[in-house]
């Protein structure tokens, strides 16, 4: 049996059971990517149009360094050492995009913010 994310409303204590204790597997529909992806993409424009402002973690560091802005190359050491010392943290929850933000590639394999966040439809 395979459980399909199209909304959050899938996210139920009935799926996650199937989920985690029966052995579902699980699937995000490809309606509920594109929105996903949509919505990345307009992130991703706020954050190419704020890069002067202070967004935690994105363009500054966390924590006693949310204070120091980082440029475009800062924003990229910063996210591969956030990778190195805690994969998944929730610093920076995913790979970088080249730009200092999570999401798309594989960790250690960063990708350029002009390629499009692709995945196997459901």
């Amino acid at each position: 049996m395979t459980v399909i994310l199209d909304t959050s409303g899938d996210l139920t204590l009935e799926s996650l059971q199937q989920i985690s204790r029966d052995g579902a597997s699980c699937a995000v529909s490809g309606p509920a990517l594109d929105r996903v992806a949509r919505r990345r993409e307009e992130f991703v424009v706020f954050v190419q149009h704020n890069e002067d402002r202070h967004l935690y973690t994105i363009t500054t560091k966390h924590h006693m360094g949310a204070k120091t802005m980082l440029d475009a190359a800062s924003r990229d050491e910063f996210a591969r050492a956030c990778r190195q010392r805690r994969p998944g943290s929730a610093s920076h929850s995913g790979p970088s995009t080249g730009d200092g933000l999570p999401g798309g590639g594989t960790p250690g394999e960063p990708r350029s913010l002009s390629q499009p966040v692709t995945h196997q439809r459901h």
